[in-house]
């Protein structure tokens, strides 16, 4: 009975000790974690003396991931194979409608590049910090 009460504290601690995001190993979708890979390059790099960079992602199979060839959409929102998330939105502008296809296990690369104009999303939660907007202006 007290290890069926310790097990979901334990387990929390475990993913809390991960050397990566936890929230990745979460999720089941495979939209999400990429959404979180641009998260993390446009706040690590929002501050950065260089103008561009390039965010190198591969989809997971697992749990409910991408098993086979997929593709990547970009705009409003992410989609990845079946799924879709708008959640990049509070961190990267994506002025045009991107798409590539790929092939199983294949990465996706996103680049993201720094301009002048003004950083307005609106929406609540976590976003950059600065005045300037960083786009997603290639996919490959």
């Amino acid at each position: 009975m007290i290890f069926l009460k310790t097990l979901p504290l334990v387990l929390l601690i475990g993913l809390g000790s991960c050397s990566i995001n936890p929230k990745k190993f979460i999720l089941t979708d495979a939209a999400t974690p990429l959404a979180y890979d641009i998260e993390s390059a446009a706040l690590k790099w929002e501050a950065s003396d260089k103008n561009s960079t390039e965010i190198k992602h591969t989809p997971w199979a697992y749990p409910e991931g991408v098993k086979g060839d997929y593709n990547v959409s970009l705009c409003r929102s992410v989609s990845v194979h079946k799924y879709s998330t708008s959640y990049h939105c509070r961190f990267v502008s994506v002025p045009e409608f991107l798409h590539v296809e790929k092939k199983t296990d294949e990465p996706t690369y996103l680049l993201l590049q720094k301009t002048d104009k003004p950083w307005n999303y609106t929406g609540g939660g976590k976003t950059l910090k600065g005045n300037k907007t960083i786009e997603i202006i290639s996919i490959r």
